[in-house]
């Protein structure tokens, strides 16, 4: 089990480490979080645009790997892009959703943000 916990967070997946031994404050998504997105997974598909800014910051705040950027950046179509980045929010820690907030407030996509937390 050492070997395992040791290659989650070998690999940035503290927060899923942390299920099993906690060492940190780094938790997987919460209930309300998942719940936010997978309801309003098929409206944030339409209305967010992952290019616009919001894979950049989430790539450099830390929420997605260089693997996430260009995975969501390689689809062709803008919709695609969003589904992409909302499956890998919803395998992410807790605190991505804030940082999906301010990514989405500093892109000026608030619009989505007012929808996405009402």
């Amino acid at each position: 089990m050492n070997d395992f916990i040791k290659a989650l967070r070998w690999s940035d997946q503290d927060h899923v480490a942390n299920i099993f031994r906690r060492e940190s404050d780094v938790l997987p998504l919460s209930d309300e979080h998942y719940n936010i997105i997978v309801q309003k997974r098929p409206s944030l598909c339409r209305y967010m645009i992952p290019s616009d800014q919001v894979v950049d910051h989430l790539f450099l705040s830390g929420v997605f790997s260089d693997t996430d950027r260009a995975a969501v950046l390689s689809k062709p179509q803008i919709d695609d892009m969003a589904q992409e980045t909302s499956s890998i929010l919803l395998r992410n820690s807790d605190s991505c959703f804030d940082t999906l907030v301010r990514a989405l407030e500093d892109s000026g996509q608030s619009h989505v943000v007012t929808w996405l937390t009402c």
